[in-house]
């Protein structure tokens, strides 16, 4: 049996939800939905239905409306959905047994199938990810020495994936688009590392595993990858970071980390469940509550974390600080941000607008503080001196706190 609940759509921007414009909505009342994912169309957000106080179903929202997945769950007291194929056809995630322990589950056609776990290991299995046609599904469950190991699944037959020489345990945490590129990381052996082992960034290709650039004594996961896996996404404790053509950085820094995340097809939009910042190819790192309501001047809620984003970037879904799970969509027309001063900081989270030319900035658009620089835009010229000269009080005696630029 399925229950169903119709909802409105509070639409929160324009009147029309045209898609050249930019639109923010809820798509449950507060409490009842906890969004995990998004398919690529953008037309299906997975994840936890709340209809009690921490009692919780596993749902989907599509066509306006969030529906239990089923209540058909064999063996499991909860299934916990964590990825969707590219059309919402087919939906992955971790069951919690009656008995104790996890066993992968597959839905599909309004079913779900167990998908099993590694022989000779403990019962148990998570799975975390699926390619866009739904063909194949990463995640991990336990080796027969008792630790996790990375495993996919394939016309429904798992498999353990290569893991590094010495590992002690292994997780897949993400998949290509494409089914060809599995990102994770392994467990390893470190001699100059105060435990003694650390986390190491990987990817398999095909089946076969390679080690990703990483700064050393550092813990670090690859968590998401671009439609083709030519880019990857993950992070260590200094922040999120991007895999591209071999090397390594530092995208956003300062930011709560956590081992899901989520990319657009071509790898310009990345963002986590954890944090309300977002990284944009071009612009940097972004808060999404002030870049998005500055850029297009709607009334967006300040999120608590980013579910999803659809292959083309325009649909992101998220859940707002006090659990109240929305869907924002960007017009397909944007450009590129307006960046009137032209210091790469865009214009909604420009803190010092009117820079000058070839200064550098800070994230907020903001020069170095330099003595004499009274206006802050990067320079010391006369309309620091008229500052000066209008702030000038005198031996003890207090200065105007209005003076300064008509």
């Amino acid at each position: 049996m399925t229950r169903s609940f119709a909802l409105a759509a509070f639409v929160l921007a324009a009147a029309s939800a045209h898609a050249d414009e930019a639109t923010f909505r809820y798509v449950a009342p507060p409490s009842a939905f906890h969004p995990h994912a998004m398919s690529a169309d953008g037309l299906t957000i997975v994840g936890l239905m709340e209809p009690t106080p921490l009692s919780y179903q596993p749902a989907v929202w599509r066509n306006e409306t969030l529906t239990v997945l089923t209540s058909d769950l064999p063996g499991f007291i909860l299934a916990v959905p964590y990825a969707v194929s590219a059309d919402g056809a087919v939906i992955v995630g971790e069951g919690r047994l009656l008995g104790g322990g996890t066993e992968a589950f597959r839905w599909e056609n309004g079913h779900v199938t167990r998908l099993g776990d590694l022989q000779g290991g403990i019962p148990s299995s998570v799975a975390r990810a699926i390619s866009a046609d739904g063909s194949l599904v990463a995640g991990w469950g336990y080796g027969p020495g008792g630790e996790d190991r990375a495993v996919r699944w394939e016309h429904g037959t798992i498999s353990a994936l290569e893991v590094l020489p010495d590992s002690r345990q292994s997780h897949a945490l993400n998949v290509s688009a494409d089914g060809h590129t599995i990102v994770g990381t392994c467990y390893v052996p470190c001699q100059e590392c105060s435990y003694g082992w650390i986390n190491r960034p990987v990817v398999w290709r095909d089946g076969h595993i390679e080690a990703l650039p990483a700064t050393e004594q550092q813990d670090a996961f690859a968590t998401a990858a671009s439609a083709d896996g030519s880019t990857l996404f993950g992070y260590n404790s200094a922040g999120y970071l991007r895999w591209q053509g071999g090397g390594e950085g530092i995208i956003m820094s300062g930011c709560p980390l956590c081992d899901r995340a989520s990319c657009d097809a071509d790898g310009r939009t990345f963002a986590v469940p954890c944090t309300s910042y977002m990284w944009l190819d071009g612009v940097g790192r972004v808060d999404f509550y002030t870049y998005f309501r500055a850029l297009y001047g709607i009334n967006i809620a300040a999120p608590s974390g980013i579910a999803g984003i659809s292959a083309d970037g325009r649909d992101i879904a998220g859940l707002q600080q006090g659990g109240h799970a929305w869907l924002f969509h960007r017009p397909y027309d944007d450009g590129p941000p307006p960046d009137a001063d032209g210091d790469g900081v865009p214009d909604p989270i420009d803190l010092c607008p009117g820079t000058i030319p070839g200064a550098s900035t800070d994230f907020y658009g903001c020069p170095p503080a330099a003595p004499g620089d009274l206006d802050g835009d990067g320079d010391v010229d006369l309309r620091d001196f008229y500052i000066m000269q209008s702030c000038l009080s005198g031996a003890e005696t207090p200065a105007d706190p209005a003076c300064g630029m008509p």
